[in-house]
């Protein structure tokens, strides 16, 4: 994909309009996580990398973060009114970027009237999440935007787009209205697609993030070499799209909105509005949602993402900065690590899928419908730590910083094990079986266990997995009364006497039962549920290894 290059020269030198509006202190950040190895930050500006590694500042070591409008009060300070407009003619100050030779006036051209909307939207929305105000202002005589957007030619240079950051300089040159200014190159095709998750709109969203201050994570621009000062550089791990937009390394679907670092680093620079999405909100997700990159960011309220309609299992993550993977890219395909929460976003509650799903609730109290399917909730210390009440169809868990109500969820996993909790479908079916057949009683061997759960979980008819069990455990020659003894004494505890065991057999040649179909009722007796502890072990869960692959194991972040 092609894609822009940054340049930086300062304002001004036509009339700008805007209005600074001193206030709050900085955003306080989330939690810090530990930088992945290759990391760089020479200039620590906020002390978190995942902002610093996307601000900039003229001088570098200018701690107070030059490129942004707000300059002159304190990171985060909310209320500024930032003006835009879109360039009629070619600006008296030129538009050239110095590191190509890109000039703003060859094959000038004014933005369409979709590219307009396109931005106006942008504004519209980060107007709505921030805390700043955005402006569009006609271009008369000298009254101009902050952010100026129009197009030219860039195909000499390769350039799909190139913006200005705010107050910045560029080869020592001073006194021009360039920051802000953001100029597409029309000649190419992608960047007429300004679909969400359309190359077109992710270069657009990525340009106005220069035109807000945010640098490139990584150490390049298209027309530059690397730079060999000392900088602030995102290691390749996370210096990616999944993470910011404004990266070079592109997954496979376009991002639709901002990255979790880019919104960091923007509340960061500009506040955060509290009214953005408060209250009970809800995220519903179709299959197309597959096809781009996604955010949620929400100030407050309890919320939900609703998974209903998606017609495959999801890996869903409602931790802040975590990612899941819902519905299916343009392939068909399912996606990857295609929705995020933002890193100050806490969402409570989720509806799972029809399918098999996979889990993580964020702390705090939170809820989980899986819905139909082999449903797993995954938890992120040992089971110990877990006060667990099964109830039916729902389980409460509890324990420090976590009260969580789970309804139609089959599985808990925690790190030093998983448990089955469907007693009354495959669970309950194979604690009932490997009783029966492989008299294991309270205490059936996990791996076991896992295999039952497996064959279950993907169909196997019940009596079908009865067969192998009982030909697994005696041989697939072994004889009727070799059968009636093993169920008799595995369920009853001692064995046939003679007479009985005459009767069963009597039964089973005469073509009245099948082994599998006996072992069946023989198994839902109150005999064998008693020697399972099948109430016991319905409260405790069934201790499982997985076997196999099946849905609703995976998780996106591991």
């Amino acid at each position: 994909m092609q894609l822009e290059r940054q340049s930086e020269i300062p304002d001004t030198a036509d009339t700008i309009a805007g209005t600074p509006v001193t206030g709050a202190a900085p955003l306080a950040a989330s939690t810090i996580t530990t930088a992945s190895a290759g990391t760089v930050v020479a200039y620590p500006y906020t002390g978190d990398y995942r902002v610093d590694v996307l601000l900039d500042s003229t001088p570098a070591s200018d701690f107070s973060v030059t490129s942004r409008w707000n300059y002159g009060v304190p990171l985060g300070t909310q209320g500024y009114t930032i003006t835009y407009s879109f360039m009629k003619s070619v600006p008296s100050y030129g538009g050239n970027d110095s590191s190509t030779g890109i000039s703003g006036s060859f094959g000038f051209e004014v933005f369409t009237n979709a590219q307009k909307q396109a931005t106006r939207d942008i504004f519209a929305h980060l107007s709505a999440e921030l805390g700043i105000n955005f402006q569009e202002v006609t271009e008369t005589g000298d009254t101009i935007g902050q952010i100026r957007l129009g197009q030219n030619n860039q195909s000499a240079a390769g350039s799909a787009a190139y913006t200005f950051l705010p107050n910045t300089a560029d080869d020592g040159v001073q006194g021009y209205g360039l920051s802000g200014d953001l100029w597409f190159d029309y000649t190419y095709a992608p960047n007429h697609d300004l679909t969400p998750g359309g190359e077109g709109y992710e270069t657009l969203i990525h340009e106005i993030g220069h035109a807000l201050g945010l640098k490139h994570p990584g150490n390049y621009n298209v027309g530059d070499g690397s730079s060999s000062q000392p900088g602030n550089y995102l290691a390749a791990a996370e210096d990616n799209s999944y993470y910011t937009v404004m990266s070079y390394t592109y997954a496979l679907e376009g991002r639709d909105w901002y990255g979790i670092y880019d919104l960091l680093a923007l509340k960061t620079l500009y506040g955060a509005d509290a009214a953005y999405q408060a209250g009970a909100t809800t995220y519903s997700f179709t299959d197309a949602d597959g096809r781009a990159l996604k955010i949620i960011d929400d100030a407050s309220g309890s919320d939900t993402v609703d998974l209903s309609a998606l017609t495959l299992g999801a890996n869903i993550d409602l931790r802040p900065g975590a990612f899941s993977s819902i519905g299916r890219t343009e392939l068909g395909t399912p996606s990857e690590r295609n929705l995020s929460i933002d890193l100050l976003t806490s969402i409570e509650n989720v509806t799972g899928t029809s399918y098999a799903d996979h889990i993580i609730l964020s702390s705090g109290t939170a809820s989980a419908n899986g819905g139909a399917g082999i449903d797993t909730v995954e938890y992120l210390q040992g089971r110990a730590a877990y006060t667990i009440a099964p109830n039916g169809n729902s389980i409460q868990v509890t324990a420090g910083g976590v009260n969580d109500s789970l309804v139609n969820v089959e599985r808990l996993q925690f790190t030093d094990g998983r448990f089955a909790f469907d007693f009354a479908g495959n669970a309950g079916l194979s604690v009932k079986l490997i009783g029966a057949v492989l008299g294991q009683g309270a205490s059936p061997d996990p791996f076991i266990a896992g295999v039952g759960l497996f064959y279950l979980d993907a169909g196997t008819p019940y009596e079908d997995l009865m067969t192998g069990a009982i030909n697994y455990q005696l041989g697939a020659s072994h004889t009727h009364a070799a059968f009636v003894n093993l169920i008799y004494t595995n369920v009853a505890g001692f064995a046939p006497a003679p007479d009985q065991l005459a009767y069963w057999v009597g039964e089973l040649d005469a073509g009245h039962f099948t082994e599998a179909g006996l072992a069946v009722l023989a198994a839902d007796t109150s005999y064998n549920l008693a020697r399972v502890n099948f109430t016991g072990q319905s409260l405790q869960g069934l201790a499982y290894t997985p076997y196999g692959s099946s849905g609703g194991e995976t998780n996106p972040n591991a």
